[in-house]
């Protein structure tokens, strides 16, 4: 734990005012330095945050926050679960590079940008509530095999699935719109309908598109 006040000896003030104050943004740059100590001495499993298993389960919870579980790490892969929630939105960058390995999401409609790109342990992703995925949010997934997309989902924005390289069958339903390398390097992929996509083929004037 960070403390922002201790006594003059560097101990602990107790249960006073000045003991109980925190400030968030010491305590993420505190995540930073360490993570950043992590990489220099290549000693992620002492130093980086742990992230084994959460439980989110109070109907009231609805934002995992920019950076929350950053490169947060675990041997054996963490789980995340929203039992009860709904409406929930991903910050930016919230699990990237993180060894997520199951997380519940079929409450989120938001993601971030890069939520969880690089969280090369994750395995399924139940998008079938999101209706926005951000730039990148799972490029480098290379474990991932089953994603579930919703109805109400329009865009695959860029990069979305890059690198995604074990997803084999993708339902895009109804969307409309794909951008840059939204589907780039996914070589397990075998097929995809991309009757409804109207936004694909910039000025290719004579394409006969089915």
């Amino acid at each position: 734990a960070m403390l922002e006040n201790i006594t003059p000896d560097n101990g602990y003030l107790g249960d006073t005012a000045d003991g109980r104050i925190v400030n968030p943004g010491h305590d993420m740059e505190c995540a930073f330095f360490l993570a950043e100590e992590a990489e220099k001495s290549n000693n992620k499993e002492d130093v980086y945050i742990h992230l084994a298993n959460i439980t989110y389960d109070n109907a009231t919870f609805n934002r995992v926050g920019d950076y929350a579980f950053y490169k947060s790490f675990v041997k054996t892969g963490g789980q995340v679960i929203t039992t009860g929630a709904t409406n929930i939105t991903i910050g930016n960058r919230a699990f990237e590079s993180s060894n997520v390995k199951t997380i519940d999401l079929s409450g989120v409609t938001s993601i971030g940008k890069h939520a969880f790109a690089g969280a090369k342990l994750l395995e399924t992703a139940d998008l079938s509530s999101a209706i926005s995925i951000g730039n990148a949010a799972f490029k480098d997934c290379s474990a991932l095999q089953v994603v579930t997309l919703s109805d109400s989902l329009n865009t695959l924005s860029q990069d979305v699935f890059n690198g995604c390289a074990s997803v084999v069958a993708l339902d895009i339903k109804n969307v409309t719109r794909i951008e840059a390398f939204a589907l780039a390097k996914m070589s397990a992929l075998a097929t995809i309908d991309l009757s409804k996509v109207k936004f694909i083929f910039y000025k290719c004037l004579i394409l006969n598109h089915k």
